[in-house]
């Protein structure tokens, strides 16, 4: 075989993670994080509103299946004669398991841990140290399986009971910490990290990224906009559907970073 020096392999590599990025900026804009769409009703105070119960419904069914259908695409289309392959199938069987693990054996632990907690009395420490180590193993382990460290994490939330003793007493220990503290440390050291002066590079390029965030935006507001305005929803809930929808937030941020 000819191995000699190809002088356009370094621009066709060039031109590949391009490609690579620009998908990666399409599927980043079309993808609805079910965190953000609930971060944004609560900081609206429309979280238990008709329209706050809808759109958190929407944004975790698409999630979800967002996350499904990725998994069942990595597996369908892998070609098992190289092991890189096989490794990204293992991971995909590996991450679907993690999802069965603690939505029928973590989530059934949980609901005995508030039927054995007395009415009126805290949930004992243990559980809530407990669910927090949870949350950290299941982070380290979606972060090895490729799928985002935030993966596990949300997953385990779910699964927690809603309301008092065990929920309301991990949002009283974590969520001032959480909010205040490791959010905005997050956000600012992604921040520095942003080089503004790479947009000098290739403006085609920049154009190109443009359109990949724009026209994913809109659309996703006007098609959850005319949905709901055929399940005849009243015009100005169905834009503000469509809006909610289309937010952007620290999940996204997370996904530019990783």
């Amino acid at each position: 075989a000819n191995r000699s020096y190809n002088p356009n392999s370094a621009y066709i590599e060039d031109q590949i993670r391009r490609q690579r990025n620009r998908y990666g900026i399409l599927v980043a804009h079309s993808v609805t994080a079910f965190p953000v769409i609930a971060l944004l009703l609560k900081d609206l105070k429309i979280l238990n509103t008709e329209l706050g119960r809808l759109a958190m419904s929407s944004g975790l069914i698409t999630h979800l299946l967002q996350v499904a259908i990725t998994s069942v695409n990595t597996i369908w289309f892998s070609n098992l004669k190289n092991k890189q392959d096989y490794n990204q199938t293992l991971d995909s069987f590996l991450c679907m398991a993690l999802v069965i693990l603690i939505i029928f054996i973590i989530r059934p632990a949980l609901l005995w841990v508030v039927q054995q907690t007395p009415k009126g009395r805290p949930v004992n420490d243990l559980y809530i140290f407990f669910v927090i180590l949870l949350c950290f193993v299941s982070g380290v382990f979606s972060y090895y399986l490729d799928v985002g460290v935030l993966f596990g994490p949300f997953i385990v939330g779910l699964a927690i009971p809603e309301g008092p003793p065990l929920g309301s007493a991990l949002v009283d220990k974590l969520d001032t910490f959480s909010s205040g503290v490791l959010l905005p440390t997050f956000i600012t050291l992604v921040t520095l990290r942003t080089s503004l002066s790479a947009l000098a590079i290739n403006k085609s390029s920049i154009m190109v990224s443009i359109v990949l965030m724009v026209v994913p935006f809109a659309s996703k507001i006007i098609v959850c906009s005319l949905v709901a305005r055929y399940c005849k929803m009243p015009l100005n809930d169905s834009i503000a559907l469509g809006l909610i929808m289309s937010i952007k937030g620290v999940v996204d941020l997370a996904t530019y970073s990783f």
